[in-house]
This record gives structure tokens, sequence and C-alpha cells, in this order.
């Protein structure tokens, strides 16, 4: 019966391993699989590429509510309100006529500054609450930006000039000049939106956050399903 019983309990110990390392490497293909869909391309983080993408999908909304006079304030509120920040968006299942996506979602900050210094809008109301809105901006209150401001002013295109970055987080500060949208006047700067982003993970950090991941499930992992296995 000592014989049995030691019998047994190897196996139920031998069963428990194999049914949590199992699952473990279940969760590191599905995070393989799933995270390079997630985290954003290495290339997203250059600075002169991220202008470049706010000149393709921004600028000619800006270029439309800048070139009036007087700027609607209000409709710059509501647009910020509709922006949701999205950096990435991939579609990764589908059942039938369910679709599964997953997007990235950007934690940023914007202000809208006139030719003349007067902030026109801002993305949320507890940002810089001082600032108040119709008001001149004293361009102080963000470490960095007078020089990529004054650039995009004076109408650079340069994208090298019109970012700065913040060490040690990496946070980045992007100005981009916004043209009038008039053919006579297309050279002619009717203001500058400005971009605040926090770092984001990129497909880089994907073998360091799946070693996060699996450290954390292991826990769970042994509790959970080794019991289960175990009975």
């Amino acid at each position: 019966m000592n014989i049995f019983r030691q019998l047994r309990w190897k196996l139920t110990l031998s069963y428990t391993i194999v049914t949590v390392s199992a699952f473990l490497v279940v969760l590191l293909i599905m995070g393989g699989m799933l995270l390079p869909r997630i985290f954003i391309p290495n290339h997203y983080f250059d600075p002169p590429k991220l202008i470049d993408l706010l000149r393709e999908d921004s600028a000619p909304i800006w270029s439309h509510i800048l070139s009036k006079t007087p700027v609607d304030t209000e409709l710059i509120r509501l647009l910020f309100q509709e922006s949701d920040a999205t950096i990435t968006s991939s579609d990764f299942l589908r059942i039938g006529s369910m679709q599964f996506s997953v997007r990235t979602l950007a934690v940023l900050n914007a202000l809208v500054i006139g030719t003349d210094g007067t902030l026109l809008g801002k993305s949320h109301d507890y940002y810089l609450p001082n600032s108040v809105i119709g008001q001149p901006f004293d361009t102080h209150q963000l470490q960095g930006l007078e020089a990529p401001l004054n650039a995009a002013l004076a109408g650079e295109t340069d994208a090298n000039r019109l970012y700065n970055i913040f060490k040690p987080n990496n946070r980045l500060l992007l100005a981009l000049p916004i043209f009038h949208v008039g053919s006579e006047e297309v050279n002619r700067v009717v203001g500058v939106v400005v971009v605040i982003l926090d770092p984001l993970p990129s497909q880089a950090d994907i073998p360091s956050h799946i070693l996060k991941i699996a450290s954390r499930s292991l826990l769970v992992f042994l509790l959970g399903v080794g019991i289960m296995g175990a009975i």
C-alpha cells in the first residue's frame, strides 16, 4: 500500500506539472500571436514619422477649422471630445458575423494655439487648468515647447524641427503647423496643433511583457490548474 501511495502522489505531481506547463505554453503562444497585433511597430516611434501621420490624418480637418474667422472654439472642443486617440487597430478573429478587434489607445494631451499665441482649444479641461480658452497661452507651462512652436508658427515643414523629447521617460512633444485651406494663401499658417504623447509599448517590448504575463500567471496556474489537476 505504501508503494501505491507513493506512486499515486508521483503521478499526481507529474500530472500537475504537465498541466501547468501546458497552460503556460498555450499562454506564451497566444501572447506571441496577439501582442504583435496590439503593440505598436517600432518605426511608429520615430517623431518625424508621427508628424507625417498627423499631417496626413489630422491636418486637413484642422485647416478647415482654423481657416475660418473667427475660429469656432466650440467646434474644437467637440472635436476633441469625439477623438479617441487610436494609434493602431487590427482585426484578429472572426466567428460568423462576429468580428473581434484590438486597438491601441494613446494617453495624450493636445493644444490648439493661434498665430497670435491665443489658446483656441485643449483636449481635456483638467489639462493645464490655469490656461483659459481665448486667452494668451504661456509657453513656459510646457517644457521644450518654445522652439518647436516657434518653428511651426514660422511655417517650418522640416519634421526634425517640430518636436522635442523629454528625458528620462521619452515623452514626446510634437508641434504641427496648420496652413490656410485657400489656394491663394496655401503657405499661410493659421495655427499650431501641439500634441504631448506619453511613451507607448512597442513590438520591441514584447519579450519582456510576455515574461511578465507568464510570471504573474504562474502563481494563478499553480493554485488553480494545479489544484484542479491534483483533484
